[in-house]
């Protein structure tokens, strides 16, 4: 099973109250970006994070790995189509 590997920069803000907003994922790179230039996605999260300033409540670099073919099959979807033949001309 082949995996692509990633880095993803998440962000729960402050609430009001419990409940008020889900954790966002704001800055992704892949191995290849991440191989390519290493310096992109420190300087991308830098970047959010002063944008956001006081704003959030945690922050989180979540480091994941996602099935090659579920990403595939999500990008090229196959559509299958059920029939049943019916009538007497068999």
């Amino acid at each position: 099973m082949a995996t692509i590997r990633a880095k993803i920069l998440a962000l729960h803000r402050i609430e009001s109250y419990p409940g008020e907003s889900l954790p966002e994922l704001l800055v992704i790179a892949d191995q290849s970006t991440l191989e390519e230039n290493p310096e992109w996605f420190d300087d991308e999260v830098k970047k959010t994070k002063e944008s956001v300033g006081d704003d959030s409540a945690a922050w989180a670099v979540l480091d994941i790995e996602l099935d090659e073919a579920a990403v595939m099959a999500a990008l090229y979807p196959r559509h299958v189509v059920s029939a049943e033949i019916t009538g007497s001309d068999r």
